[in-house]
């Protein structure tokens, strides 16, 4: 699979890895900033990741903050956000109506698989080997949050949806999470945050696209 597999960053409490974001708890945000209308997820220390930990036009410092409602985050809803908060800004935690338990976010650097995969003449049985590499118990599946890479795809393709649907060929994955998190969420589901990789790369998060899959 040279050329399909993508590096990405995974987070968890339990990873044996230097902490790099917080799950939970209130956000940071600018001074001037009140909550977003949306739970807040997760906040990530961009100069923390390692060096190459995704292929994705980080920021190389600030933080990067994750908001979405799970159950909302459908197809025609875009219950959701990211909010960057730049190195040096002047901010103030902020809680909100609804807050997860804090919980360490530890990092190990991994590979990802497209899924579904797909039969190609170089790899005639992609699409078998891509579910292999999703089910395997062998640390492939997605801790509690992810950076970069695909999408876990189980119903609904959300980058491709967004390529073809809103135009452009550089929607690529920001973040992935376990959407558990919400009461009314399945335990399988992941709230993927979707983001054009030219937007990313001048730190424009307005058109961040959110997205609830499960099964």
């Amino acid at each position: 699979m040279s050329g399909v597999l993508r590096p990405c960053a995974q987070l968890g409490p339990n990873i044996d890895g230097p902490v790099v974001g917080q799950w939970g708890g209130s956000p940071t945000l600018p001074v001037d900033m009140p909550h977003p209308p949306f739970p807040f997820v997760a906040s990530i220390d961009c100069a923390a990741l390692p060096p190459a930990a995704t292929d994705l036009p980080l920021p190389p410092d600030g933080h990067l903050l994750l908001f979405a409602d799970a159950e909302e985050a459908q197809e025609d809803e875009n219950a959701g956000m990211v909010v960057y908060v730049p190195a040096g800004t002047a901010v103030a935690e902020r809680a909100g109506d609804y807050q997860l338990p804090v919980q360490s976010l530890r990092v190990r650097v991994d590979l990802s698989c497209p899924n579904p995969g797909r039969d190609t003449p170089e790899h005639p049985r992609g699409n078998d080997l891509s579910n292999a590499w999703w089910n395997t118990a062998t640390g492939t599946e997605p801790d509690q949050l992810q950076v970069g890479g695909y999408q876990q795809v189980f119903n609904h393709d959300f980058v491709a949806y967004n390529k073809q649907v809103l135009g452009g060929d550089d929607w690529v994955l920001l973040a992935m999470a376990d959407g558990s998190y919400d009461p009314n969420s399945g335990e399988s589901d992941r709230v993927n945050w979707a983001i054009r990789r030219g937007d990313l790369a001048v730190l424009k998060f307005d058109g961040v696209q959110i997205f609830t899959d499960g099964m």
